[in-house]
């Protein structure tokens, strides 16, 4: 009985390591395609937390961000974008 009991704990453990690796293989392959996807296109663009944006350009081989303060709404416009005035 116990045999039995540590054997099928054995096997469930070993099919949530299997699907773990294939998740992570999953997500691995996404990153990866977005990453070429993104060189290719020379930018970027993603949201760090609830009000920053940003914008990346690949500029002379490296990644070159632009930090955007925001304004999150509800309704029709998700997300405002703020410029600075010179004055």
């Amino acid at each position: 009985m116990i045999g039995k009991r540590l054997n099928a704990t054995v096997d469930q453990i070993s099919m949530g390591i299997w699907s773990g690796l294939e998740f992570a293989a999953l997500v691995g392959a996404a990153m990866v395609a977005r990453a070429s996807r993104d060189r290719r296109r020379g930018w970027r663009v993603g949201h760090r937390g609830r009000d920053r944006m940003y914008y990346e350009g690949f500029v002379d081989g490296l990644w070159q961000r632009l930090d955007i303060a925001g304004e999150m709404l509800v309704g029709r416009a998700h997300h405002v974008i703020y410029f600075v005035s010179p004055e």
